[in-house]
């Protein structure tokens, strides 16, 4: 017997609820920064443009990192760091500051985490200790 509308929902909401929304992740000479969740629609970009490039052009795959890393750091789209390097582009702001490749590394961790569901309940065990 399927489940009534009440149940669906009370499943659909447990699942909402355990979600990752924020992790720290550590960055080469920057220590642990925090990133939020990225939109579905930002992960599915990512995931396609990713899938549909050629691994071997680091061009194509620079851009499609660094604007994924810049969606997911606040701190990334804080004027006062576009004004200090003076950044024009907002979403060259991970290659000024990361390089190329750490803003490579850093899409691919951040699309691991947030990937799926976490169990929120892992993340404050690991906090905790």
């Amino acid at each position: 017997m399927a489940m009534d509308l009440q149940t669906f929902l009370a499943k659909a909401r447990a699942k909402e609820e355990k979600k990752l929304l924020i992790t720290e992740i550590e960055v080469k000479d920057f220590g642990m920064v925090e990133f939020v969740r990225p939109k579905d629609e930002e992960m599915m970009k990512y995931m396609t443009s990713v899938t549909n490039a050629n691994k071997e052009d680091i061009k194509i795959m620079s851009d499609i990192s660094k604007e994924f890393v810049y969606m997911c750091c606040p701190i990334l789209q804080k004027d006062e760091i576009q004004r200090e390097f003076n950044i024009k582009m907002p979403f060259e702001t991970p290659i000024v500051l990361f390089g190329f490749m750490e803003t490579m590394n850093l899409a691919g961790e951040i699309f691991t985490k947030f990937n799926g569901i976490e169990v929120v309940e892992e993340v404050e065990e690991t906090i905790k200790n």
